[in-house]
Protein backbone atom coordinates (compact mmCIF):
# COMPACT_ATOMS: atom_id res chain seq x y z
CA UNK A 1 0.00 0.00 0.00
CA UNK A 2 1.07 3.55 -0.71
CA UNK A 3 0.02 6.69 1.14
CA UNK A 4 -0.17 10.01 -0.72
CA UNK A 5 -0.38 13.40 1.00
CA UNK A 6 -0.65 16.70 -0.89
CA UNK A 7 0.47 19.67 1.21
CA UNK A 8 1.05 23.38 0.72
CA UNK A 9 2.54 25.81 3.24
CA UNK A 10 1.69 23.53 6.19
CA UNK A 11 4.90 21.71 6.98
CA UNK A 12 4.42 21.97 10.76
CA UNK A 13 0.80 20.80 10.52
CA UNK A 14 1.73 17.83 8.36
CA UNK A 15 4.58 16.79 10.66
CA UNK A 16 2.51 17.04 13.87
CA UNK A 17 -0.73 15.56 12.57
CA UNK A 18 -1.01 13.29 9.52
CA UNK A 19 2.62 12.14 9.42
CA UNK A 20 2.62 11.54 13.17
CA UNK A 21 -0.60 9.52 12.81
CA UNK A 22 0.91 7.31 10.11
CA UNK A 23 4.10 6.68 12.04
CA UNK A 24 2.09 5.70 15.15
CA UNK A 25 0.44 3.02 13.03
CA UNK A 26 3.84 1.73 11.87
CA UNK A 27 3.58 2.97 8.28
CA UNK A 28 7.04 2.88 6.72
CA UNK A 29 8.27 6.25 5.45
CA UNK A 30 9.25 4.66 2.14
CA UNK A 31 5.54 4.06 1.51
CA UNK A 32 4.63 7.72 2.17
CA UNK A 33 4.59 10.13 -0.79
CA UNK A 34 4.45 13.91 -0.17
CA UNK A 35 3.30 16.06 -3.10
CA UNK A 36 4.79 19.52 -2.56
CA UNK A 37 4.56 22.62 -4.75
CA UNK A 38 7.87 23.96 -6.00
CA UNK A 39 7.04 27.45 -4.68
CA UNK A 40 6.50 26.22 -1.08
CA UNK A 41 8.90 28.04 1.22
CA UNK A 42 9.33 24.92 3.40
CA UNK A 43 10.21 22.53 0.57
CA UNK A 44 13.60 21.74 2.10
CA UNK A 45 11.98 20.92 5.43
CA UNK A 46 9.56 18.53 3.69
CA UNK A 47 12.50 16.79 2.03
CA UNK A 48 14.15 16.36 5.45
CA UNK A 49 11.27 14.21 6.76
CA UNK A 50 12.63 11.07 5.12
CA UNK A 51 9.57 10.38 2.96
CA UNK A 52 9.27 10.36 -0.82
CA UNK A 53 8.87 13.98 -1.94
CA UNK A 54 7.37 14.71 -5.35
CA UNK A 55 7.75 18.34 -6.38
CA UNK A 56 4.97 19.73 -8.60
CA UNK A 57 4.33 23.03 -10.30
CA UNK A 58 2.19 25.62 -8.43
CA UNK A 59 -1.34 24.25 -8.52
CA UNK A 60 -4.63 24.20 -6.63
CA UNK A 61 -6.18 21.27 -4.83
CA UNK A 62 -7.92 19.60 -7.79
CA UNK A 63 -4.74 19.79 -9.83
CA UNK A 64 -2.80 18.27 -6.92
CA UNK A 65 -5.07 15.23 -6.96
CA UNK A 66 -4.52 14.95 -10.71
CA UNK A 67 -0.78 14.98 -10.09
CA UNK A 68 -1.21 12.05 -7.70
CA UNK A 69 -3.31 10.17 -10.28
CA UNK A 70 -0.73 10.81 -12.99
CA UNK A 71 2.23 9.84 -10.78
CA UNK A 72 1.08 6.34 -9.86
CA UNK A 73 0.39 3.47 -12.24
CA UNK A 74 -3.08 2.60 -13.53
CA UNK A 75 -4.80 0.21 -11.11
CA UNK A 76 -2.52 0.90 -8.11
CA UNK A 77 -4.27 0.99 -4.74
CA UNK A 78 -3.43 4.09 -2.71
CA UNK A 79 -4.68 5.87 0.39
CA UNK A 80 -4.82 9.62 -0.03
CA UNK A 81 -4.89 11.80 3.09
CA UNK A 82 -5.13 15.49 3.91
CA UNK A 83 -2.12 16.92 5.73
CA UNK A 84 -4.10 17.96 8.87
CA UNK A 85 -5.76 14.76 10.14
CA UNK A 86 -5.32 14.24 13.88
CA UNK A 87 -6.92 10.84 14.24
CA UNK A 88 -9.30 8.27 12.73
CA UNK A 89 -12.15 7.14 14.98
CA UNK A 90 -14.76 4.36 14.95
CA UNK A 91 -18.53 4.52 15.56
CA UNK A 92 -17.90 4.57 19.33
CA UNK A 93 -15.65 7.60 18.94
CA UNK A 94 -12.63 5.52 19.86
CA UNK A 95 -9.32 5.97 18.06
CA UNK A 96 -8.62 3.02 15.77
CA UNK A 97 -5.65 0.86 16.73
CA UNK A 98 -4.68 -0.60 13.33
CA UNK A 99 -4.90 1.75 10.34
CA UNK A 100 -3.26 -0.81 8.04
CA UNK A 101 -6.01 -3.30 8.81
CA UNK A 102 -8.69 -0.72 7.97
CA UNK A 103 -6.95 0.05 4.68
CA UNK A 104 -6.84 -3.64 3.78
CA UNK A 105 -10.52 -4.00 4.65
CA UNK A 106 -11.45 -1.09 2.38
CA UNK A 107 -9.40 -2.64 -0.42
CA UNK A 108 -11.33 -5.90 -0.02
CA UNK A 109 -14.63 -4.02 -0.12
CA UNK A 110 -13.66 -2.13 -3.27
CA UNK A 111 -12.81 -5.45 -4.91
CA UNK A 112 -16.00 -7.08 -3.64
CA UNK A 113 -18.24 -4.31 -5.00
CA UNK A 114 -16.09 -3.86 -8.13
CA UNK A 115 -15.56 -0.13 -7.74
CA UNK A 116 -12.58 2.20 -7.49
CA UNK A 117 -13.28 4.76 -4.76
CA UNK A 118 -14.11 4.76 -1.06
CA UNK A 119 -14.18 7.05 1.94
CA UNK A 120 -15.44 7.60 5.47
CA UNK A 121 -18.13 9.37 7.43
CA UNK A 122 -17.68 13.14 7.64
CA UNK A 123 -18.08 13.81 11.36
CA UNK A 124 -17.10 11.54 14.26
CA UNK A 125 -20.59 11.55 15.80
CA UNK A 126 -21.35 8.18 17.49
CA UNK A 127 -25.12 8.68 17.33
CA UNK A 128 -25.19 9.28 13.58
CA UNK A 129 -22.48 6.77 12.70
CA UNK A 130 -23.85 3.82 14.70
CA UNK A 131 -27.26 4.29 13.12
CA UNK A 132 -25.83 3.52 9.67
CA UNK A 133 -24.86 0.24 8.03
CA UNK A 134 -21.10 -0.16 8.22
CA UNK A 135 -20.68 -0.16 4.44
CA UNK A 136 -22.90 1.47 1.81
CA UNK A 137 -22.44 1.76 -1.95
CA UNK A 138 -25.03 4.37 -2.96
CA UNK A 139 -24.24 8.03 -3.75
CA UNK A 140 -23.29 9.74 -0.48
CA UNK A 141 -20.94 12.55 0.43
CA UNK A 142 -17.58 11.52 1.90
CA UNK A 143 -15.17 14.03 3.37
CA UNK A 144 -12.00 14.16 1.29
CA UNK A 145 -9.74 13.88 4.34
CA UNK A 146 -9.18 10.14 3.74
CA UNK A 147 -9.67 8.56 0.32
CA UNK A 148 -9.20 4.90 -0.52
CA UNK A 149 -8.91 4.51 -4.26
CA UNK A 150 -7.59 2.61 -7.23
CA UNK A 151 -5.77 4.84 -9.70
CA UNK A 152 -7.98 5.46 -12.75
CA UNK A 153 -6.26 7.56 -15.38
CA UNK A 154 -9.56 8.29 -17.13
CA UNK A 155 -10.71 10.39 -14.16
CA UNK A 156 -9.22 13.89 -14.19
CA UNK A 157 -10.59 16.66 -11.99
CA UNK A 158 -11.60 20.06 -13.37
CA UNK A 159 -12.59 21.76 -10.11
CA UNK A 160 -9.87 23.53 -8.14
CA UNK A 161 -11.58 23.50 -4.73
CA UNK A 162 -14.73 21.33 -4.94
CA UNK A 163 -12.57 18.32 -5.72
CA UNK A 164 -14.15 16.09 -3.05
CA UNK A 165 -17.57 16.31 -4.72
CA UNK A 166 -16.12 15.92 -8.21
CA UNK A 167 -14.08 12.88 -7.17
CA UNK A 168 -17.19 11.23 -5.69
CA UNK A 169 -19.45 11.98 -8.65
CA UNK A 170 -17.02 10.92 -11.37
CA UNK A 171 -16.15 7.64 -9.66
CA UNK A 172 -19.81 6.95 -8.99
CA UNK A 173 -20.77 7.57 -12.61
CA UNK A 174 -17.82 5.47 -13.77
CA UNK A 175 -18.51 2.39 -11.61
CA UNK A 176 -22.16 2.84 -10.60
CA UNK A 177 -21.22 2.77 -6.91
CA UNK A 178 -18.76 3.98 -4.27
CA UNK A 179 -17.90 2.40 -0.91
CA UNK A 180 -18.47 4.42 2.24
CA UNK A 181 -17.34 3.14 5.64
CA UNK A 182 -19.90 4.76 7.94
CA UNK A 183 -18.15 3.49 11.07
CA UNK A 184 -14.96 5.46 10.46
CA UNK A 185 -14.53 9.25 10.63
CA UNK A 186 -11.44 11.48 10.75
CA UNK A 187 -10.78 13.94 13.51
CA UNK A 188 -9.93 17.12 11.62
CA UNK A 189 -10.90 20.76 11.36
CA UNK A 190 -12.94 21.64 8.29
CA UNK A 191 -12.05 24.96 6.64
CA UNK A 192 -8.89 25.19 8.73
CA UNK A 193 -6.47 28.06 8.28
CA UNK A 194 -4.15 27.57 5.33
CA UNK A 195 -4.89 24.64 3.05
CA UNK A 196 -7.38 25.47 0.32
CA UNK A 197 -8.26 28.82 1.83
CA UNK A 198 -4.58 29.64 1.68
CA UNK A 199 -4.55 28.60 -1.97
CA UNK A 200 -7.31 30.93 -3.08
CA UNK A 201 -10.57 29.33 -1.99
CA UNK A 202 -13.32 31.86 -1.22
CA UNK A 203 -17.08 31.72 -0.86
CA UNK A 204 -17.44 33.02 -4.43
CA UNK A 205 -15.00 30.57 -6.01
CA UNK A 206 -16.62 27.73 -4.11
CA UNK A 207 -20.09 28.83 -5.22
CA UNK A 208 -18.96 29.00 -8.84
CA UNK A 209 -17.56 25.46 -8.74
CA UNK A 210 -20.59 23.98 -6.96
CA UNK A 211 -22.86 25.47 -9.62
CA UNK A 212 -20.56 24.11 -12.34
CA UNK A 213 -20.79 20.60 -10.83
CA UNK A 214 -24.56 20.93 -10.63
CA UNK A 215 -24.60 21.76 -14.35
CA UNK A 216 -22.38 18.75 -15.09
CA UNK A 217 -24.52 16.34 -13.04
CA UNK A 218 -28.00 17.89 -12.85
CA UNK A 219 -29.73 14.59 -12.07
CA UNK A 220 -27.34 13.72 -9.26
CA UNK A 221 -26.88 17.06 -7.45
CA UNK A 222 -28.75 20.04 -6.08
CA UNK A 223 -26.96 23.29 -5.19
CA UNK A 224 -28.03 25.33 -2.15
CA UNK A 225 -26.76 28.04 0.20
CA UNK A 226 -26.03 27.29 3.86
CA UNK A 227 -26.78 29.64 6.73
CA UNK A 228 -23.12 30.59 7.03
CA UNK A 229 -23.19 31.91 3.46
CA UNK A 230 -21.22 29.05 1.93
CA UNK A 231 -22.65 27.20 -1.06
CA UNK A 232 -22.91 23.45 -1.06
CA UNK A 233 -24.22 20.44 -3.01
CA UNK A 234 -26.76 17.83 -2.04
CA UNK A 235 -26.27 14.45 -3.71
CA UNK A 236 -29.31 12.61 -5.11
CA UNK A 237 -28.72 8.90 -5.58
CA UNK A 238 -32.32 7.83 -6.24
CA UNK A 239 -32.45 9.43 -9.71
CA UNK A 240 -29.26 7.90 -11.07
CA UNK A 241 -30.74 4.70 -12.49
CA UNK A 242 -33.54 6.56 -14.25
CA UNK A 243 -31.15 9.16 -15.61
CA UNK A 244 -28.99 6.42 -17.09
CA UNK A 245 -31.98 4.92 -18.87
CA UNK A 246 -33.07 8.28 -20.29
CA UNK A 247 -29.72 9.75 -21.26
CA UNK A 248 -26.78 7.39 -21.00
CA UNK A 249 -24.49 9.50 -23.16
CA UNK A 250 -24.86 12.50 -20.83
CA UNK A 251 -22.36 10.90 -18.46
CA UNK A 252 -20.16 9.44 -21.19
CA UNK A 253 -21.18 5.87 -20.33
CA UNK A 254 -21.32 3.70 -23.43
CA UNK A 255 -24.37 1.47 -23.82
CA UNK A 256 -22.90 -1.43 -25.76
CA UNK A 257 -23.59 -5.14 -25.83
CA UNK A 258 -21.94 -8.30 -27.09
CA UNK A 259 -22.07 -8.73 -30.89
CA UNK A 260 -22.43 -4.97 -31.52
CA UNK A 261 -20.52 -3.75 -34.57
CA UNK A 262 -18.36 -0.80 -33.54
CA UNK A 263 -15.91 1.72 -34.90
CA UNK A 264 -12.88 2.56 -32.73
CA UNK A 265 -12.42 6.32 -32.38
CA UNK A 266 -9.37 6.44 -30.13
CA UNK A 267 -6.33 4.55 -28.84
CA UNK A 268 -3.90 2.37 -30.78
CA UNK A 269 -6.64 0.82 -32.93
CA UNK A 270 -8.17 4.15 -33.96
CA UNK A 271 -10.19 3.91 -37.24
CA UNK A 272 -10.47 0.12 -37.04
CA UNK A 273 -13.83 -1.66 -36.97
CA UNK A 274 -14.84 -4.79 -35.11
CA UNK A 275 -17.38 -6.81 -33.16
CA UNK A 276 -17.68 -6.79 -29.34
CA UNK A 277 -17.04 -10.22 -27.82
CA UNK A 278 -16.86 -9.42 -24.08
CA UNK A 279 -17.84 -6.60 -21.68
CA UNK A 280 -15.95 -5.21 -18.68
CA UNK A 281 -16.56 -2.21 -16.41
CA UNK A 282 -14.73 0.32 -18.54
CA UNK A 283 -13.20 -1.84 -21.26
CA UNK A 284 -14.53 -4.26 -23.83
CA UNK A 285 -12.90 -6.92 -25.98
CA UNK A 286 -13.28 -6.27 -29.71
CA UNK A 287 -12.54 -8.71 -32.56
CA UNK A 288 -11.22 -6.61 -35.44
CA UNK A 289 -13.05 -7.03 -38.77
CA UNK A 290 -11.56 -4.05 -40.66
CA UNK A 291 -8.16 -2.44 -40.32
CA UNK A 292 -7.36 1.29 -40.32
CA UNK A 293 -7.47 1.35 -44.11
CA UNK A 294 -10.91 -0.27 -44.21
CA UNK A 295 -9.60 -3.60 -45.50
CA UNK A 296 -11.51 -6.64 -44.20
CA UNK A 297 -9.51 -8.76 -41.77
CA UNK A 298 -10.28 -11.56 -39.36
CA UNK A 299 -8.83 -10.95 -35.92
CA UNK A 300 -8.88 -14.25 -34.05
CA UNK A 301 -7.62 -12.62 -30.83
CA UNK A 302 -9.82 -9.79 -29.43
CA UNK A 303 -8.16 -6.55 -28.35
CA UNK A 304 -8.93 -4.51 -25.22
CA UNK A 305 -10.55 -1.12 -25.92
CA UNK A 306 -12.05 1.58 -23.68
CA UNK A 307 -15.82 1.93 -24.00
CA UNK A 308 -15.36 5.66 -24.49
CA UNK A 309 -13.35 4.90 -27.65
CA UNK A 310 -16.23 3.05 -29.31
CA UNK A 311 -19.00 4.16 -31.62
CA UNK A 312 -21.76 1.65 -32.38
CA UNK A 313 -22.34 1.36 -36.15
CA UNK A 314 -24.51 -0.62 -38.51
CA UNK A 315 -23.13 -4.13 -39.19
CA UNK A 316 -21.02 -4.26 -42.39
CA UNK A 317 -22.62 -5.89 -45.45
CA UNK A 318 -22.24 -9.61 -45.83
CA UNK A 319 -19.20 -10.54 -47.89
CA UNK A 320 -19.87 -13.83 -49.68
CA UNK A 321 -16.87 -16.14 -50.11
CA UNK A 322 -15.28 -16.51 -53.51
CA UNK A 323 -14.04 -19.69 -55.19
CA UNK A 324 -10.56 -18.97 -53.84
CA UNK A 325 -11.92 -19.08 -50.29
CA UNK A 326 -13.16 -22.66 -50.66
CA UNK A 327 -11.05 -25.66 -49.66
CA UNK A 328 -10.93 -28.71 -51.93
CA UNK A 329 -11.89 -31.95 -50.15
CA UNK A 330 -10.60 -35.13 -51.81
CA UNK A 331 -12.63 -37.67 -49.88
CA UNK A 332 -16.09 -37.37 -48.34
CA UNK A 333 -16.40 -37.43 -44.58
CA UNK A 334 -19.07 -38.84 -42.27
CA UNK A 335 -20.68 -41.03 -44.91
CA UNK A 336 -24.16 -42.08 -43.98
CA UNK A 337 -24.67 -45.70 -43.03
CA UNK A 338 -26.96 -47.93 -45.06
CA UNK A 339 -30.49 -47.90 -43.71
CA UNK A 340 -31.71 -51.31 -45.02
CA UNK A 341 -30.82 -54.92 -44.45
CA UNK A 342 -31.20 -57.45 -47.26
CA UNK A 343 -34.55 -59.14 -47.97
CA UNK A 344 -32.71 -62.42 -48.46
CA UNK A 345 -31.50 -62.29 -44.88
CA UNK A 346 -34.99 -61.67 -43.59
CA UNK A 347 -36.38 -64.53 -45.72
CA UNK A 348 -33.67 -66.98 -44.64
CA UNK A 349 -34.40 -66.31 -41.01
CA UNK A 350 -38.01 -67.14 -41.83
CA UNK A 351 -39.35 -64.42 -39.66
CA UNK A 352 -42.91 -63.31 -39.67
CA UNK A 353 -42.58 -59.60 -39.90
CA UNK A 354 -44.80 -56.68 -40.73
CA UNK A 355 -44.24 -54.25 -43.55
CA UNK A 356 -43.15 -51.57 -41.05
CA UNK A 357 -40.58 -53.85 -39.41
CA UNK A 358 -39.16 -54.94 -42.73
CA UNK A 359 -38.78 -51.34 -43.91
CA UNK A 360 -36.85 -50.54 -40.74
CA UNK A 361 -34.55 -53.56 -41.09
CA UNK A 362 -34.06 -53.87 -44.85
CA UNK A 363 -30.63 -53.28 -46.30
CA UNK A 364 -29.63 -53.28 -49.95
CA UNK A 365 -28.15 -56.57 -51.10
CA UNK A 366 -27.74 -55.68 -54.80
CA UNK A 367 -26.41 -52.61 -56.53
CA UNK A 368 -29.22 -50.12 -56.56
CA UNK A 369 -30.46 -48.88 -59.92
CA UNK A 370 -32.65 -45.78 -59.52
CA UNK A 371 -36.02 -45.68 -61.29
CA UNK A 372 -36.57 -43.45 -64.27
CA UNK A 373 -39.45 -41.58 -62.63
CA UNK A 374 -39.98 -40.48 -59.01
CA UNK A 375 -43.40 -39.98 -57.42
CA UNK A 376 -43.54 -37.86 -54.26
CA UNK A 377 -46.16 -37.92 -51.52
CA UNK A 378 -48.40 -35.59 -53.52
CA UNK A 379 -48.43 -38.01 -56.48
CA UNK A 380 -46.43 -35.62 -58.58
CA UNK A 381 -44.06 -37.26 -61.05
CA UNK A 382 -40.59 -35.94 -61.78
CA UNK A 383 -37.49 -37.32 -63.54
CA UNK A 384 -35.55 -39.56 -61.22
CA UNK A 385 -31.95 -38.58 -60.41
CA UNK A 386 -29.18 -40.59 -61.98
CA UNK A 387 -26.11 -41.80 -60.18
CA UNK A 388 -24.23 -38.81 -61.58
CA UNK A 389 -26.95 -36.52 -60.25
CA UNK A 390 -26.63 -38.05 -56.80
CA UNK A 391 -22.85 -37.64 -56.84
CA UNK A 392 -23.17 -34.06 -58.03
CA UNK A 393 -25.65 -33.37 -55.24
CA UNK A 394 -23.23 -34.80 -52.76
CA UNK A 395 -20.46 -32.56 -54.06
CA UNK A 396 -22.85 -29.62 -53.98
CA UNK A 397 -23.61 -30.40 -50.35
CA UNK A 398 -19.90 -30.48 -49.51
CA UNK A 399 -19.42 -27.18 -51.28
CA UNK A 400 -22.38 -25.67 -49.45
CA UNK A 401 -20.92 -26.83 -46.12
CA UNK A 402 -17.61 -25.17 -46.95
CA UNK A 403 -19.43 -22.00 -47.92
CA UNK A 404 -21.26 -22.05 -44.61
CA UNK A 405 -18.01 -22.32 -42.68
CA UNK A 406 -16.50 -19.41 -44.59
CA UNK A 407 -19.61 -17.27 -44.17
CA UNK A 408 -19.62 -17.81 -40.41
CA UNK A 409 -16.00 -16.67 -40.27
CA UNK A 410 -16.77 -13.53 -42.27
CA UNK A 411 -19.90 -12.30 -40.49
CA UNK A 412 -22.30 -13.67 -37.93
CA UNK A 413 -25.05 -11.65 -39.55
CA UNK A 414 -25.13 -14.22 -42.37
CA UNK A 415 -27.15 -16.60 -40.21
CA UNK A 416 -30.33 -16.12 -42.21
CA UNK A 417 -28.62 -17.09 -45.50
CA UNK A 418 -26.99 -20.06 -43.78
CA UNK A 419 -30.40 -21.24 -42.57
CA UNK A 420 -31.76 -21.10 -46.13
CA UNK A 421 -28.84 -23.18 -47.42
CA UNK A 422 -29.32 -25.78 -44.70
CA UNK A 423 -33.00 -26.02 -45.55
CA UNK A 424 -32.09 -26.70 -49.18
CA UNK A 425 -29.68 -29.44 -48.13
CA UNK A 426 -32.30 -31.07 -45.91
CA UNK A 427 -34.89 -30.96 -48.69
CA UNK A 428 -32.47 -32.63 -51.09
CA UNK A 429 -31.71 -35.34 -48.56
CA UNK A 430 -35.39 -35.92 -47.88
CA UNK A 431 -36.13 -36.18 -51.59
CA UNK A 432 -33.39 -38.77 -52.03
CA UNK A 433 -34.47 -40.73 -48.98
CA UNK A 434 -38.10 -40.70 -50.09
CA UNK A 435 -37.23 -42.02 -53.55
CA UNK A 436 -34.92 -44.72 -52.22
CA UNK A 437 -37.37 -45.82 -49.53
CA UNK A 438 -40.34 -45.96 -51.95
CA UNK A 439 -38.44 -48.04 -54.49
CA UNK A 440 -37.38 -50.57 -51.87
CA UNK A 441 -40.80 -50.78 -50.31
CA UNK A 442 -42.33 -51.53 -53.72
CA UNK A 443 -39.68 -54.15 -54.43
CA UNK A 444 -40.18 -55.68 -50.98
CA UNK A 445 -43.97 -55.91 -51.53
CA UNK A 446 -43.44 -57.67 -54.84
CA UNK A 447 -41.11 -60.18 -53.20
CA UNK A 448 -43.53 -60.80 -50.36
CA UNK A 449 -46.35 -61.38 -52.81
CA UNK A 450 -44.19 -63.97 -54.55
CA UNK A 451 -43.47 -65.64 -51.24
CA UNK A 452 -47.14 -65.73 -50.26
CA UNK A 453 -48.16 -67.14 -53.57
Amino acid sequence: MKFAIPSYARYETLNKKTLSFLLRHKIDKKDIYLFIREDDKDIDSYKGLGCNVIVTRPQLCGDAHNSITNYFEEGEYIIELDDDMDELRNEKREAITDFKKECELMKCKLDEYKCSYGGTYSVDNPLFMSGQSKFTTDLRYMLGCVRFRYIRKDIQLEMKHADDFEMILKHYVRDGKIVKNNHLAPKTKIYAKGGQDGAGRTIETEKKEKIALNNMFPDLTKVFERKNGRWDLRLKDNTFKNSLKNNVSKYNIMSVKIDDSVKIIGGKSNKCEGVITSLKNVFVLVRITKDKMGKPVFGDKPIKVKKSYLEVIEPPPIEMPTQEDLVVVDTPNNQEKDIFETIDKVIKENKKVTIKEVVEEIKESKPYVPPSVLVNENNVSSPAPTIDDALNWKKDNQKLNLQLQSMIGFQTAACSEIADLKMTINELKEQLNDSVRKEHVEKMLDDLKIMIE
